[in-house]
């Protein structure tokens, strides 16, 4: 415990967090709640212009928290400490309940050797003419096995909830709200490099030029948006699942749905609907 609450005041876990809390707040109000970036409606046909324009709206990610590489490396971290830590704990319970299987199994053969013994006196007194004695040793057999010998009592050996939970489920939060800003952040490079052109951002449609070259619409291209997104939010939940923490695993796949169900949507949307009224 002590060495995961020192990693994790080491690493700054509650600070960057604190951080990426204010910049998900401002890419959400911006590509959710707003109109999109204020570089959309300038000149980017320069495109050194234009990337200039775009680092200087990252919505202050760069400068709080460094960039998306150095934060993806240190969840890769933290997701490979919580992995261990839960490899830990699941093995701790199971040592634990083996245990107490033991004692109700060492209970169990206690008992069948005590009715053996009693039944083999009761046949030896038979055997020896004392017929009479016979239902009293059976009372006296029923009244040692069911008054005399009682359950062992259930001893607490592991609490339901240990100061390794907490510790782990603290860590956990953290890294879900790191995670989060990792994809938004990850999102909003794709959304903010399609603002200038460059042929990396653009495929042709796959399925129209397979059909005949030479077909109307066959040279239409296609945006990376939508691929950049949903390898982001993939690796996400991979690492998060990778983890197998069951609250980091669920926050991972919840914020990831909410994410793409959100930014990315009306950032299609606004997309369309603006390459829309271009062609009219």
């Amino acid at each position: 415990v002590d060495l995961l609450r020192d990693y994790a005041a080491r690493k700054g876990f509650a600070e960057m967090d604190a951080k990426a809390e204010s910049i998900i707040n401002r890419i959400e109000e911006r590509y959710v709640n707003g109109i999109g970036l204020p570089v959309e409606d300038e000149d980017t046909s320069d495109v050194a212009m234009s990337k200039r324009l775009v680092q200087e709206n990252d919505c202050g990610f760069m400068e709080a928290l460094g960039s998306l590489s150095e934060l993806d490396s240190a969840l890769d971290e933290a997701a490979l400490c919580l992995q261990h830590t839960e490899s830990y704990e699941r093995f701790i319970r199971h040592a634990v309940e083996e245990v107490t299987r033991a004692r109700e199994l060492r209970f169990i053969n206690k008992e069948k050797a005590l009715q053996s013994k009693l039944n083999e006196d009761a046949e030896n007194k038979i055997d020896d003419g004392d017929n009479n004695t016979k239902a009293p040793d059976q009372q006296q057999q029923q009244s040692a096995t069911t008054t005399g010998n009682k359950p062992p009592a259930k001893i607490e050996i592991l609490p339901e909830i240990t100061q390794l939970n907490d510790t782990v489920a603290e860590i956990g939060g953290h890294y879900s709200g790191l995670e989060r800003i990792l994809l938004l952040a990850s999102m909003q490079r794709a959304f903010l490099a399609a603002l200038y052109p460059d042929d990396t951002n653009f495929s042709p449609i796959a399925i129209l030029a397979a059909r005949d070259p030479n077909s109307p619409g066959s040279r239409a291209l296609q945006t990376s948006i939508v691929e950049e997104c949903l390898y982001a939010a993939q690796r996400s939940t991979q690492r998060a699942f990778a983890t197998g923490h069951t609250g980091t695993a669920c926050a991972a796949a919840n914020f990831c749905a909410d994410t793409l169900g959100r930014a990315l949507l009306e950032v299609l949307v606004r997309r369309s609907e603006s390459s829309t009224s271009l062609l009219k």
